[in-house]
């Protein structure tokens, strides 16, 4: 998980897919865990897949609100494009 944190802080692209299969693992030992979620929808994100990110954000939201994730939620949600 710390591997998705560094990809997404310093938007390397090439380590994307790595960055997928490390959360997709720690999805797999712990489905749900709420910050996994959320990095889900942050790489959704960093790869414009709103809709990717409006369902992990969702996830997350379910299993443990949380006021900025809310809040990222719905300005994705507003945006609608």
């Amino acid at each position: 998980v710390d591997h998705v944190r560094v990809v997404l802080e310093e938007g390397v692209d090439p380590r994307l897919p790595a960055a997928h299969v490390a959360l997709a693992a720690a999805l797999e030992r712990d489905p749900n865990n709420a910050l996994y979620h959320t990095l889900r929808g942050r790489l959704a994100e960093a790869e414009g897949d709103r809709a990717g990110a409006v369902t992990a954000y969702r996830r997350a939201e379910a299993i443990k609100p949380d006021a900025a994730r809310r809040g990222r939620l719905e300005e994705l949600l507003a945006r609608g494009d």
